[in-house]
């Protein structure tokens, strides 16, 4: 769930309130805990959409991880319609360097999609890492859960659906999303 909301000086702000409880099944707090370490790099400072506070917030008997990050008024990507082939090589090159950067700090992101990239001035920025997971040797441990969005993830983590699939995301899976 996201809204749209004002920090204590007046400035709009984000708030992303996760689905997943706390601990649940595509829930990840050693994921995420990574990602805002990269996020506190120069790189990451250059390449991500900055997580400005984290914490947990409990509905009912439930607790729920939520994320503040600024509020971005040029919007995502699925925002602009179509690009020329100029802005289509700008934009590659800048994913494909927000990518090979992610993936050697150790993250796979799993939800490469428009509605993630968000535009700050010329240059474009990764967000939403809230399926990410860490990967040793560019891949994550095996999962139960497929995530990602259709259209967008790779067809080979659809393939092995039976009664007990595993997955095993990559970084290969990020950029067939990129791309």
């Amino acid at each position: 769930i996201i809204l749209l909301c004002s920090d204590p000086e007046g400035n709009d702000v984000a708030a992303k309130v996760y689905y997943d409880s706390v601990n649940g099944i595509g829930s990840s707090m050693s994921a995420r805990t990574r990602v805002l370490e990269y996020m506190m790099t120069e790189e990451g400072q250059k390449y991500t959409l900055a997580v400005s506070e984290i914490g947990v917030v409990e509905f009912g008997s439930s607790r729920y991880y939520f994320e503040i990050t600024p509020y971005v008024p040029g919007g995502d990507l699925s925002d602009d319609g179509a690009f020329s082939f100029d802005e289509i090589c700008t934009l590659v090159k800048q994913l494909n360097e927000i990518l090979h950067s992610i993936h050697e700090f150790g993250i796979l992101h799993r939800d490469i999609k428009p509605q993630n990239i968000f535009k700050i001035g010329n240059r474009v920025m990764l967000g939403d890492f809230g399926v990410a997971k860490l990967a040793e040797k560019g891949r994550s441990n095996a999962t139960k859960t497929i995530v990602g969005t259709d259209g967008y993830a790779a067809p080979e983590l659809r393939l092995g659906l039976t009664d007990n699939p595993t997955f095993i995301f990559d970084t290969k899976t990020d950029y067939y999303a990129l791309g």
